[in-house]
């Protein structure tokens, strides 16, 4: 039957028109809803600021920078009006010492604020300390010490001091009592005019000298060693340099900061030199009354986190147990050092730590099991003195007692080098460029080159020594300021819009990409995109026997190289270099079982970036950290229980209270672009981390946009 196609669409119009002429009634009600449908994938993470620039930007009501600045009750948390931000310390200079016709030690000084000389300091606002600095080895009528330390004779302020004011900043102090004489309640019982002493001058600033302006002003502190007592009408013969320095402030400053936030009575108006400390923290001080404290032992003792019996209730209401170090215990010359090149007295002892002795080494050394003075762990048995330990330790071993060499899980399987193709133009590379990453693998053991078959052979499993590697990567990440994952086949690769971070090494038809051979690993990154700019990275991991639990583990070997893409000018680090002052050049120990890192923030963000990804973004997990904040870190890890070096919390329950204004120069050293970053890019990272114990402050990050 032939097939009629005018016939087929008249039938078919009059069927729609009588299909539509049947529609004509009520559509009915509407009806049940439906259930809910599957969670879609999560959105693409980008770098907000929610809306906290709107009360937070420079300028505004809450400038972030001038908030951050501002000093706080420790008790109250009530704000002060003065900002610490431009803190500056008094500078006193100029520092001389004579004997008047009655042998009063007569002290000479200079005091400045900056440029500008104070010419309003009263007696009132100087304090003047003189003490005798007894040899190590010395009988005195309190025992035999292992160290120098000196005995305080004299102590005048206000009424004990006759200062007169000589113009533009110079004034001129004549002590009560006359060279060797104690002032009331001070000793003299060791005495020696022909010791070396030691003079202290501090001001302590006042609204007198400095009005309104005083809580940004520290303590200025001088510090002079005198020969020996100077005869009458004469002035003393001055050490080039102050002696006997066993630590110098510098090298406390690389952890607690310029001002000193939590160490030496605090700022502004603590002591803020160790040559001072050492006056009062003496086992000849003046006080019997007062704690005898040996500075020797008690700051061993504090930073090995043992309990000081005169202090109990010390950091957070535990006493010292409380501190948490932030480096290896054994790291000596973290404290004795001299990182600001200052010069020292002819008397220098910063490599005394390698004499054994039992006031020193005793402080760490008293445990239950290991204990010098009970004999417990120990081969010589009790000791009541120093007599024989340099028998047994001499000076060569101190070191190695203190470095002992790392467990084999710990020490790496390989020397990796890291090579990339040099940009085109010698600097960074630009649009269009597809630069290779070789990575080639030496034997830890030996530096010997691996066989070729270690790079062409297949992924093995972990926990097996030998055959293939359980870990061949690289990533490749950057800029700088807000990392994600980039130029590899990982990167594209997206799950719920989530980049992968590591870029497999090993050989794989279904990438192209990767080009390895039996000379090495080899991987074409994908061309540098018109949209990137700064200061990317390149980081390699490579593990043999790899990861299989906590305690059963081979750390990993990496390489790590930055690289310029599109711009040859680098990207400033938002926390600088500061991270290795305080916990030293090693690895994150902590981090050695699942993969190692140094303490670079940079090598950091491979895996705490800003992509989304399982790691907790650097910026929040660095400020809980160090605001010891028991809500703060989005992974929620309870990090309350961190001492700071700088004052920033302190706290023993959830709830937090002020200890001193965040200083963030202490750790943010940048100075321009990424460098002063923190100061005009807000987010809930970073402020969740300190903030977030506070009640109240989650909601505050909710309702205007966080997450």
């Amino acid at each position: 039957m032939q097939f009629n196609l005018k016939s087929f669409f008249a039938v078919s119009l009059l069927a729609g028109a009588l299909a539509m002429s049947g529609c004509s009634g009520d559509d009915g009600a509407t009806g049940a809803t439906g259930a809910t449908g599957p969670q879609g994938p999560a959105g693409p993470v980008t770098l907000t600021q929610q809306s906290c620039v709107v009360c937070h930007s420079a300028g505004d009501e809450a400038d972030q920078v001038a908030m951050h600045g501002f000093v706080y009750d420790a008790a109250t948390g009530t704000r002060f009006l003065k900002p610490r931000s431009n803190d500056t310390d008094l500078a006193l200079s100029a520092i001389t010492v004579a004997a008047d016709a009655t042998s009063h030690p007569v002290i000479n000084f200079t005091v400045k604020k900056g440029s500008t000389a104070l010419t309003a300091v009263t007696a009132a606002d100087v304090r003047i300390y003189i003490g005798t600095i007894v040899p190590a080895g010395t009988a005195t009528d309190r025992g035999t010490f292992d160290n120098a330390h000196i005995e305080t004779w004299a102590y005048a302020t206000g009424a004990d001091l006759t200062l007169t004011n000589l113009g533009n900043g110079n004034y001129s102090a004549v002590v009560a009592n006359v060279f060797g004489t104690p002032t009331a309640g001070y000793r003299n019982a060791n005495y020696d005019p022909t010791l070396q002493q030691r003079v202290i001058v501090r001001v302590n600033p006042s609204t007198a000298m400095l009005g309104t302006s005083v809580i940004n002003v520290n303590n200025g502190v001088g510090v002079v060693d005198l020969t020996a007592e100077p005869a009458a009408n004469t002035a003393a013969v001055l050490e080039a340099n102050p002696q006997n320095q066993i630590v110098t402030v510098d090298a406390c400053k690389k952890c607690h900061g310029a001002p000193l936030l939590a160490a030496a009575h605090g700022n502004p108006n603590g002591y803020r030199n160790t040559l001072v400390c050492v006056m009062c923290h003496s086992p000849l001080y003046h006080d019997p009354a007062a704690p005898e404290i040996n500075f020797t032992k008690f700051i061993h003792e504090i930073h090995a986190a043992k309990d000081v019996a005169e202090f109990p209730t010390r950091i957070f209401g535990g006493g010292y147990t409380q501190v948490t170090y932030p480096r290896p215990l054994g790291d000596c010359v973290a404290c004795h050092s001299n990182p600001a090149g200052v010069a020292l007295g002819t008397g220098d002892k910063l490599a005394n730590y390698k004499v054994a002795t039992l006031e020193a080494c005793g402080s760490c050394h008293n445990s239950a099991t290991f204990d010098l003075t009970t004999g417990a762990g120990h081969v010589g048995g009790a000791q009541v003195n120093s007599a024989a330990c340099a028998l047994c330790h001499p000076t060569t071993a101190i070191d190695g007692y203190h470095t002992p060499a790392p467990a084999a899980k710990d020490v790496r399987e390989y020397n990796v080098t890291m090579t990339l193709d040099a940009p085109a133009n010698g600097t960074h590379y630009v649009t269009g460029e597809t630069p290779k990453v070789t990575v080639t693998l030496k034997n830890k053991s030996d530096n010997s080159a691996v066989a070729g078959t270690v790079y062409t052979t297949a992924k093995d499993a972990v926990a097996v020594a030998g055959g293939g590697l359980s870990k061949a990567q690289i990533y490749v990440y950057g800029p700088r300021s807000n990392a994600k994952p980039v130029l590899t086949k990982a990167a594209a690769t997206l799950t719920n819009g989530v980049p992968k971070q590591a870029q497999p090494l090993f050989v794989d038809a279904t990438d192209a990409n990767i080009q390895t051979t039996s000379a090495g690993f080899v991987y074409k990154l994908n061309p540098v995109t018109a949209d990137m700019s700064g200061t990317y990275f390149v980081r390699a991991t490579i593990a043999d026997y790899g990861y299989k639990a906590d305690s059963d583990y081979k750390i990993d070997s990496t390489a790590f190289q930055t690289i310029q893409i599109n711009t040859a000018t680098a990207e400033q680090k938002i926390s600088g270099n500061t991270c290795v002052d305080c916990h030293g050049p090693g690895l994150l120990e902590a981090h050695n079982a699942r993969h190692s890192v140094v303490f670079n923030t940079d090598e950091c963000i491979s895996c705490h970036d800003k992509s989304g990804n399982y790691a907790d973004p650097l910026d929040n997990r660095v400020h809980a950290i160090h605001s010891a904040s028991a809500t703060g870190d989005k992974h929620g890890i309870d990090w309350k229980d961190v001492s700071y070096p700088q004052g920033l919390r302190s706290s023993d329950t959830a709830t937090v209270k002020a200890a001193g204004a965040p200083r963030c120069s202490g750790c943010h050293t940048g100075t321009s672009g990424v460098g002063v970053q923190w100061k005009t890019s807000i987010s809930q990272n970073s402020c969740a981390g300190c903030h977030a114990d506070k009640p109240g402050a989650t909601d505050h990050f909710l309702q205007n946009g966080g997450r």
